[in-house]
């Protein structure tokens, strides 16, 4: 899925939403346990006692509001695999050209063997812009520095359209031309970067 890697709460929350019948025994017993709190805090602090009104909508709150987050990033995950172009997901740990530059892809596109003639498990290794098949020797940084550059100036939304790429795949005897449509967001304090490569088409 391409999301940040969540703590274990979010984690637990999310595996109870995958499974319908526990999310309804989750939320059910959510509640008792609440209203049971709730009935024994009352007998020293009696003004509590109106906290059991707001009880029942607690439990479900947490879980539609995980079930959608979950929704998103299904919905996301879908999208990126079966695109053409080879689109890419990533989550940098600091704002730098160099996390850029070794950054592996949190999730990438099927499309990715047809469009570097290799094995799709390959890329599960790889920097989310694969050093290995880019021919210029400062071109991946030359991505990297102008897009930190254009999120500096955006007050964190940065940007790039269009960059010429130019790409060797396995096999190939000479580089092909790709343009580079990529953005960088900083979200909650985790700076989430996608990308999209396409091959540019010579009428």
């Amino acid at each position: 899925m391409a999301i940040h890697k969540t703590g274990l709460i979010q984690c637990t929350l999310e595996r109870i939403v995958a499974k319908p019948i526990l999310a309804t025994l989750t939320v059910g017993t959510s509640i008792i346990l609440l209203m049971q709190l709730i009935q024994a805090a009352s007998s020293y602090w009696p003004e509590i006692a109106y906290l059991r009104f707001i009880v029942p909508f607690i439990p479900p709150f947490f879980i539609t509001r995980t079930a959608k987050r979950v929704n998103q990033r299904r919905a996301e995950y879908h999208f990126v695999k079966d695109a053409k172009p080879y689109i890419f997901v990533a989550f940098p740990g600091e704002l730098s050209v160099e996390s850029l530059l070794i950054t592996p892809a949190d999730m990438f596109s099927n499309s990715a063997a047809t469009h570097f003639n290799c094995p799709l498990e390959q890329f599960e290794t790889l920097e989310a812009l694969p050093s290995a098949f880019f021919t210029g020797p400062n071109e991946r940084q030359k991505i990297a520095s102008q897009l930190i550059e254009n999120f500096k100036n955006n007050e964190g939304h940065g940007t790039l359209e269009n960059f010429p790429a130019m790409i060797s795949p396995v096999g190939s005897e000479s580089p092909v031309m790709y343009l580079l449509s990529t953005v960088l967001i900083k979200n909650d304090g985790v700076l989430k970067w996608q990308g999209t490569l396409t091959k540019q088409v010579v009428c």
